[in-house]
């Protein structure tokens, strides 16, 4: 079993690296407050920390009853022990408006602007009247999320696109040769359980020759995925097919093009010049983020209560879908075509001998920015 990544810590210093989000209201300001002081990401952050920490202080004050003392605080100034917490929702809410990592976070808190634009409080007029919902991510609250630095509509059957999935983007980009796949037409690009599209969809961007297929069991998800591939110019590159992943890898349905009534925007039928998707046609790049978690595990809320369950759970021991797709996606490759998978912090060796039991070869399990095993990748001799 082989365990690399040392060339791999270099790629996640730029990894979900922002860009910055449409300005609500008027960034005339230049990046500074009214005494003159430059806006950076801490002070940003410490802007809507102090709006989150006046809305808690204003419900307390309003649920004592009459008489009571308004504005009590626990000691130092905090609300009941609450600071940690509001600054963490702060935090993220920062995070989310300019699309960062946590990492990226941690290393631009001294920037001043984003992507080349000076940031002012006027980016986050729209959180003054933003409903708080309890446990809501603020991307299912928005209704879209950020991946790699670019929006991704979401819908009640998309997973919420997660920082560690951007690492399987890096593995791509830096173990394949462009040239070395697909000929005249470019690399054949096939992910399953594809949700909102991101992973497909920020292939076909990096790789303006490529065609790809994206596979999920929901319907409205892949109608979520269509949007997002027309928001970012890849519809024409990208076919969606719904269905059971192993009966479509199989070739025994899940064609959304046999009902196009009912599916709507799903599309599909014969790709690449014709040939199907299974049986006659091949890929060079297959990718996967599918469901690894065990029904036992107990989500956070943040979580469990928002992300699709069949997004999110794979059976007793989190295994079922590695063992019903790796074999497939494996006898759908092209010689030297890659299956690029993410999973679990302790599936790895699990994971990495179902991949040689189909035959890969040049198997790594790779880490995550926080050192935890979280990717798996292999190619076909």
């Amino acid at each position: 079993m082989m365990h690399a990544g040392f060339w791999y810590g270099g790629y996640y210093i730029g990894i979900g690296r922002g860009v910055a989000m449409p300005n609500h209201g008027n960034s005339g300001v230049g990046g500074r407050c009214g005494d003159g002081t430059r806006w950076n990401l801490l002070g940003m952050t410490r802007h809507v920390y102090d709006f989150l920490k006046k809305q808690a202080q204003a419900e307390a004050d309003e649920s004592r009853p009459d008489g009571e003392d308004a504005g009590r605080s626990n000691g130092g100034g905090k609300l009941d022990g609450e600071d940690a917490g509001l600054w963490a929702k702060a935090k993220g809410i920062v995070q989310h408006q300019y699309a960062l990592t946590p990492l990226s976070w941690a290393c631009s808190l001294n920037e001043h602007s984003m992507q080349g634009r000076a940031m002012t409080p006027d980016d986050f007029d729209w959180l003054w009247g933003f409903p708080d919902v309890e446990h809501a991510p603020l991307s299912r609250l928005v209704g879209y999320g950020w991946f790699c630095g670019r929006r991704y509509d979401l819908n009640a059957s998309t997973l919420d696109p997660r920082w560690e999935s951007e690492g399987l983007m890096d593995i791509v980009y830096a173990q394949t040769n462009l040239n070395a796949f697909g000929g005249a037409c470019g690399p054949r690009i096939l992910d399953m359980g594809t949700g909102s599209g991101c992973l497909l969809i920020q292939l076909l961007l990096h790789y303006p020759s490529a065609f790809g297929i994206g596979v999920d069991y929901s319907a409205d998800a892949l109608r979520m995925a269509g949007k997002n591939a027309t928001r970012h110019g890849v519809a024409e590159r990208a076919r969606w097919m719904v269905g059971d992943g192993a009966e479509v890898l199989m070739g025994l349905g899940g064609d959304a093009g046999t009902n196009r009534e009912e599916h709507g925007e799903v599309r599909c039928g014969e790709v690449f010049g014709g040939r199907n998707l299974v049986g006659s046609s091949s890929f060079d790049i297959i990718i996967s983020n599918p469901p690894y978690v065990p029904t036992g595990y107990v989500a956070p809320k943040n979580v469990a209560l928002w992300d699709p369950d069949r997004a999110l759970y794979a059976g007793v021991d989190g295994f079922r879908f590695y063992r019903a797709w790796i074999g497939p996606m494996v006898r759908c490759l092209a010689p030297r075509g890659i299956l690029v998978l993410e999973i679990g912090y302790d599936q790895g060796p699990a994971v990495w001998n179902l991949c040689q039991h189909a035959g890969l070869s040049q198997i790594h399990i790779l880490p995550d920015h926080d050192g935890k095993d979280r990717y798996v990748w292999g190619r076909l001799r």
